[in-house]
């Protein structure tokens, strides 16, 4: 409705998101919107980033999620006793549940999208629409037994890290654990005031109060998309009809 407003008004239009729907990255990309970024910080410097891939670190026997590289920098960065921030964008324990025989996952009736399995339920919760289910004991399709979680949330990533530094208060911050009007802050106020070392949490560890610096944060299980491929520019929008004919 903003953009035919401006195409109405003859107005300019400004879309600003960290995160742009593909739609819109693929028409900036094509020529039909302007691409502006910001490749720099606004104030302070950039941080500091190393890439690892996972599938070097399996490679050399590693086949837990969190690299060797990662585990060193969080043990040194808590023997220094400052804190950690480990940051995955899905929450739950496994992101879906698969049959290992028949490869079909338990998916809601409604949404048709896996389910994603939840630690505090003990079963399964679609993300969209709230339907839940408990944890099947048989696939549904082919009666196999033969079924385990796939993929890696918040509420396994939290096990994972407390097995791993068992002597470290850990923190989870995510829409399942800040239920309560003031959870969110809670949280926040306790990991501020270093009453905890690590905080593993989705995108809402970077809303909400400016945190302060941390020497170690960490984007878990990241998997970048591949760049769009370049296309010819193609030919403007045709121009907006007369204001009568919107009458």
């Amino acid at each position: 409705m903003a953009r035919r407003l401006a195409t109405v008004t003859g107005a300019r239009l400004i879309a600003g998101s960290a995160t742009p729907s593909v739609v819109t990255y693929h028409e900036a990309t094509r020529g039909v919107l302007a691409l502006a970024r910001l490749t720099h910080r606004v104030r302070g410097q950039d941080a500091e980033v190393e890439l690892v891939d996972m599938r070097d670190e399996a490679a050399t026997g590693n086949r837990q999620p969190l690299s060797g590289r990662l585990v060193e920098a969080v043990e040194r960065t808590l023997q220094n006793e400052e804190q950690v921030i480990l940051y995955l964008n899905r929450r739950g324990m496994s992101t879906f549940v698969l049959c290992r025989d028949c490869g079909k996952s338990v998916q809601c009736l409604g949404c048709s999208v896996a389910l994603v399995q939840h630690a505090e339920i003990d079963g399964l919760v679609c993300h969209y629409c709230g339907y839940a289910r408990q944890m099947p004991s048989v696939c549904d399709h082919c009666g196999s037994r033969n079924i385990r979680g796939m993929g890696m949330g918040t509420q396994r990533l939290e096990t994972i890290v407390k097995k791993l530094w068992p002597r470290a208060r850990v923190l989870r911050l995510d829409s399942d654990a800040a239920r309560g009007p003031d959870s969110y802050f809670d949280l926040w106020e306790t990991f501020s005031e270093r009453r905890a070392g690590i905080l593993v949490g989705t995108p809402l560890v970077t809303r909400g109060p400016a945190p302060p610096a941390f020497p170690c944060v960490a984007f878990c299980d990241a998997d970048p998309p591949p760049p769009f491929p370049s296309s010819p520019p193609v030919p403007p929008p045709l121009p907006p009809p007369p204001l009568s004919d919107l009458a």
